[in-house]
């Protein structure tokens, strides 16, 4: 019985288009994200999903399998900083940048330096503020 839950999904989908609305939907998130219309204040950077742009005011959070120090630049090496890596839940590590004043025009630039492996990554990563 591995598909029965895709039953059950299409008999929701076949309700939710006969009411014409999504009839399962709870109201806690729907108020929240679209009648408030709450924004996340981060944008997320990962190895498999590697965000090239973030809106002026954002958060960028790099999100990694492993641990590592992160090598970041917001006047393109000019001046650098060095941030660590935090433990997160599901085996993640994260660093929150301090992007949040940047402005449209701006660029950040980093790298990273895998603890574990004792070795740079080789290339540079950078991402634009639009």
């Amino acid at each position: 019985m591995p598909l029965v839950w895709v039953h059950a999904e299409h008999i929701k989908l076949l309700r939710s288009l006969w009411e014409e609305h999504v009839f399962d939907m709870p109201p806690q998130p729907r108020r929240r994200y679209q009648i408030d219309g709450v924004h996340s204040r981060h944008v997320s950077w990962r190895r498999n999903q590697k965000t090239q742009v973030i809106a002026a005011g954002k958060i960028l959070r790099v999100e990694l399998p492993a641990p590592a120090l992160v090598h970041w630049s917001r006047e393109n090496w000019r001046t650098s900083r060095d941030v660590m890596t935090t433990a997160a839940p599901f085996g993640m590590h994260v660093v929150d940048l301090d992007t949040a004043d940047l402005e449209v025009g701006d660029e950040i630039v980093f790298t990273l330096y895998w603890n574990d492996e004792r070795r740079w990554d080789g290339q540079d990563f950078r991402i634009r503020i639009v």
